[in-house]
């Protein structure tokens, strides 16, 4: 009797990962910790900037008596809609910096634990805290090379939105591109943790496995751009990539105890 191998997952599956992050995340009350701690420091960053800054912001505006002409109400008025978009702006970045760089140990231990109850694999490697740091150094490079592509292919479609002949393109391109970002983002700590630390390697790993990590990076970034559910993105990306992976590449070392 033969036994044929179970075919790896194509678009469909990875589109469906990060509902089976759900399911998964769900079933491992061990996994919650993990999850909540991100969403509570991006949640207490976004607090205590936007109030910082609402503070700050309404001192400036205090100094600034409207007179009785129209022109210097309507004056007043563009303040705070400034003032509005400048607090907007600052809360963001601090989101995105402070909030996502607080959450990365607690992602890191998030992926490795899924890696242990979905795969069973386990790092057996012993490192030296010098080698460590050498590693983080490197991975943190790669991190940077990653943004510097990202970051200007975002600009340039940006920019082709408003433009009449590629206009039709741009669209589907920012989500493609995305969805590429995204996957190889969530691909990381799996990847890292068998040493696959840069960013041409992880990138054949994403172009080997192409239609799965399509349909994985699609879901996720529609999943960003809904408000509120967008919180649970962090835990869903971190769950459903390292899942997607164990799919994708299933381990061959020594499982965990």
């Amino acid at each position: 009797m033969t036994f044929s191998t179970p075919q790896p997952p194509g678009f469909s599956g990875g589109f469906l990962t990060p509902f089976r992050a759900v399911v998964f995340i769900a079933r491992h009350p061990s996994l919650w910790p993990f999850c909540v701690a991100p969403f509570l420091i991006n949640a207490a960053v976004i607090f205590l900037v936007w109030r910082w800054t609402g503070t700050v912001a309404a001192h400036w505006l205090a100094g600034h008596e409207p007179g009785t002409q129209w022109w210097w109400v309507a004056w007043l008025w563009v303040l705070k809609a400034g003032a509005l978009l400048l607090r907007l702006i600052i809360t963001l970045l601090s989101f995105v910096t402070v909030g996502n760089l607080a959450a990365i140990p607690f992602n890191d231990l998030l992926s490795e634990r899924t890696d242990r109850l979905a795969t069973g694999w386990r790092d057996t490697v012993a490192m030296t805290w010098g080698q460590w740091g050498r590693r983080q150094g490197l991975a943190a490079l790669q991190e940077l090379k990653r943004l510097a592509i990202y970051v200007p292919t975002m600009v340039l479609l940006l920019v082709a939105a408003f433009i009449p002949l590629l206009a039709p393109l741009a669209f589907p391109a920012q989500i493609a591109a995305s969805a590429v970002f995204f996957a190889l983002d969530n691909f990381t700590y799996p990847l890292e943790r068998r040493g696959t630390i840069l960013l041409g390697r992880k990138m054949d790993f994403v172009r080997d496995n192409l239609p799965a990590s399509l349909g994985f990076g699609v879901t996720m970034a529609f999943i960003g751009l809904v408000p509120l559910v967008n919180f649970v993105f962090l835990p869903l990306g971190v769950v459903g990539g390292t899942l997607l992976h164990g799919r994708l590449s299933p381990p061959a070392g020594p499982r965990a105890a």
